[in-house]
């Protein structure tokens, strides 16, 4: 996008998010104390070192992702389909990771090879659901997208 769009969207988040900060606002001192209260969620630790995998594998895969997108399309190899596919590691390897770190960490004997196996399988369904989730934003955002663009141009 172009300079000006990335501003307008930046002004669009930032007007919802005060229109969210009013609407917090309005609600009487009862109701704001109660989901100040109320509204929390609890975090495991098991979660939290989740997240932390999660988070590292996002630090490390979004750079590379990008900069090998680019490489491959300055460069002219690969051709489209690999360019596009390179961009849904990310969601590909998260999904996989939480699934074998979620299936390993409830089960007694984690050691053992057919609980790495189902963990594995589970993963491998789960990053082929991220692939196709990755697809299917992308294609909504594209079909919502172009248009405006046609519109405004």
């Amino acid at each position: 996008g172009s300079a000006f769009s990335i501003c307008m969207n930046t002004v669009a988040l930032l007007f919802v998010a005060e229109i969210d900060d009013q609407a917090f606002a309005s609600l009487g001192e009862d109701t704001r104390s109660e989901v100040v209260e109320l509204g929390g969620t609890t975090v495991t630790a098991a979660d939290k070192r989740l997240v932390d995998v999660v988070c590292q594998i996002c630090h490390v895969s979004i750079p590379i992702v990008v900069m090998g997108g680019v490489a491959l399309k300055m460069g002219g190899q690969g051709g489209e389909i690999l360019v596009f596919g390179v961009y849904a590691l990310p969601f590909m390897l998260c999904g996989f990771m939480s699934s074998v770190w979620i299936h390993t960490s409830k089960s007694s004997a984690s050691g053992s090879g057919a609980v790495w196996r189902g963990a594995c399988c589970r993963g491998v369904l789960k990053a082929l659901l991220g692939l196709l989730s990755f697809y299917v934003f992308f294609f909504i955002a594209f079909a919502l997208i172009v248009p405006l663009e046609l519109m405004f141009s």
